[in-house]
């Protein structure tokens, strides 16, 4: 990586939205990010959630992310927590989804009793994921530099993001 190159110019602003959670190695492209963003910029980023665990960012990737993005970016605005209910997820919403029926069903059965162990592949769920997505406003934390104090609440990288201890 190293610094930015003569003719390359640091960003004000990036943003990521919905994809972060299909790169296997996100901390590469997180530390990617805050290089090329100017001290005190502002990262926008949303990522799905797999509430079950079952594909891309679970909970313990999830835990994984959060440290990752704290080493480099610190919250723009206070974190508001929602109420499970109030949260947009893959069961509510305009396009639920909804576990599969009839001939459906069928073939979810065909390919997980018989198709996938012949070809190696593990059982899919009958449900869907269970998914919802966070959105976070960042700011690029840097310590060397005096002109983008870093918010007391981004000085501690072992604290969750409530701000308590963990």
């Amino acid at each position: 990586m190293g610094p930015p190159k003569a003719a390359e110019v640091l960003r004000d602003c990036l943003y990521c939205i919905s994809v972060i959670e299909h790169i296997p190695h996100f901390e590469q492209s997180l530390a990617e990010v805050a290089r090329v963003l100017k001290p005190g910029g502002l990262f926008v980023v949303t990522f799905d959630l797999d509430l079950r665990g079952y594909h891309q960012i679970g909970p313990e990737l999830y835990r994984q992310l959060l440290d990752a993005l704290g080493r480099c970016f610190c919250p723009a605005y206070p974190v508001r927590h929602l109420h499970p209910r109030d949260m947009l997820s893959s069961d509510k919403g305009p396009y639920a989804l909804k576990p599969p029926q009839g001939w459906a069903y069928a073939k979810y059965r065909i390919n997980n009793k018989v198709v996938n162990p012949i070809i190696g592949r593990r059982q899919a769920p009958l449900i869907a994921p269970y998914l919802t997505v966070e959105g976070l406003a960042l700011l690029r934390r840097s310590a060397d530099d005096p002109e983008v104090p870093t918010p007391k609440f981004c000085n501690d990288a072992n604290r969750d993001r409530s701000g308590v201890r963990v």
